[in-house]
């Protein structure tokens, strides 16, 4: 029915725009809010706000003298004859290019087309990511060192 979407860095390829286009092609209401401010993507990010809204989607630009850098989606779908709502609210930009950093191939599960999870799985000889133990460790550290410090 319909996808609510902010964009700040979404790179050269976007499959995230490249769906948002399609589903507004397909009849779903879609509206989109663009950061223009976005350092060294402002040319990109204007190009794919011109391709959204010829596509049909709603696109805004944000409240001038604020950069919108939330990373939020919302999509709204009759199943079942309700009203259904998903929400994504995220710190790492919609960039594909990103995932090379902010990978967990321990925890992390992938939605499937069909609606089923899969556990995400390290690639052929890489290692296994474990992003909450990697905070976990890296807060220990640094408390570790702030009480030496104190001491």
């Amino acid at each position: 029915m319909a996808i609510k979407q902010t964009l700040y860095r979404v790179g050269k390829d976007s499959p995230i725009v490249q769906a948002l286009m399609r589903a507004a092609e397909a009849g779903k209401q879609v509206s989109v809010v663009v950061e223009l401010r976005a350092r060294f993507d402002e040319e990109k990010n204007i190009e794919w706000a011109r391709q959204l809204e010829d596509a049909g989607c709603h696109v805004t630009y944000g409240l001038v003298g604020l950069k919108t850098h939330a990373k939020m989606t919302l999509v709204v779908r009759r199943e079942a004859g309700h009203l259904v709502r998903y929400v994504h609210l995220g710190t790492g930009n919609y960039n594909p290019q990103l995932e090379l950093y902010l990978r967990d191939s321990v925890n992390a599960r992938e939605l499937l087309p069909d609606g089923r999870y899969v556990r995400v799985r390290p690639k052929d000889g890489e290692a296994a990511v474990d992003a909450q133990m990697d905070i976990f460790a890296l807060l220990r550290d640094e408390a570790r060192r702030l009480r030496r410090r104190r001491a």
